[in-house]
């Protein structure tokens, strides 16, 4: 019988290397790079958030009929200025909702700026470029296009139908209202979905600016030109720039500009 035990004095038959033991490289997935400046996603996603913030408007012009109905608000005129109040913060609290839930900062729609003076500077030297392009026009129409002209004489007319006389102040603060609230409807979200789904700024500049011009139908058929025409400048600064603040700069001084000549030149407005 032989023992099958190795005798402490002993060492063990020679068994081979030991078995080599190699890792498996470990793959670890690249982060996504963070949302930029215009990203909106898919054309698809880009389409239906532009239709969410559609149905979200028209709840919102319901809401603001009836709060303004129950609280007695018989002037039409004030209820243009109450309506867009409130129509404007509803879809200004849509956006932001928009944008959280797609996990987009709020950089993505233009809240944001490198040189935030020279963006502001920007914005007011621009607004002077504006408003002498639009007298040259209107001196042109004068010469050559009277009757053209004489359509464009009745747009300060329609702003006194369409928003009541009110303070300075209050114009002041009704037209920074109106432009941070209408810049990043329109430039920050609307222009950057149309790009999403068009996939070029040029054409995404134009539609956007054709939007934006739609409102100001009550202004007569040259002015809605005119404000096509800002409209457009106003998406090509904010493509360039990247940013809102030059073009909520531009429609602040350019709203501010129109509205306080318009207060001191017609005593009338009631």
């Amino acid at each position: 019988m032989t023992d099958s035990h190795f005798s402490p004095h002993e060492s063990p038959p020679d068994s081979g290397p030991p078995p080599l033991i190699t890792a498996r490289p470990v793959i670890i997935p690249a982060a996504p790079p963070p949302p930029r400046f215009g990203d909106a996603g898919s054309p698809g996603r880009a389409a239906t958030e532009l239709l969410i913030l559609l149905g979200v408007l028209l709840l919102a012009q319901a809401v603001s009929v009836l709060l303004l109905h129950t609280a007695g608000v018989r002037d039409v005129r004030w209820v243009n200025v109450l309506g867009s109040v409130v129509v404007g913060a509803i879809l200004l609290i849509a956006v932001g909702l928009i944008l959280v839930r797609a996990g987009r900062p709020p950089r993505t729609i233009g809240f944001r700026s490198d040189f935030l003076l020279v963006d502001a500077v920007l914005g007011v030297g621009l607004t002077l470029l504006v408003l002498c392009a639009f007298t040259a026009v209107a001196v042109l129409l004068a010469i050559l296009a009277p009757q053209l002209y004489a359509r464009l004489e009745q747009t300060p007319k329609a702003i006194q139908a369409a928003f009541p006389r009110m303070r300075p102040a209050w114009l002041l603060l009704l037209s920074a209202w109106v432009a941070v609230f209408e810049e990043t409807l329109f430039r920050g979200f609307l222009l950057t979905r149309i790009h999403a789904i068009v996939r070029a700024w040029p054409p995404s500049v134009l539609l956007g600016a054709a939007v934006f011009a739609l409102p100001h139908f009550y202004e007569g058929s040259v002015a809605m030109a005119m404000i096509f025409l800002l409209g457009t400048v106003m998406g090509i600064v904010f493509v360039w720039r990247k940013s809102l603040v030059p073009v909520i700069v531009l429609h602040f001084v350019f709203n501010s500009i129109e509205l306080m000549a318009l207060y001191i030149s017609s005593p009338a407005w009631t």
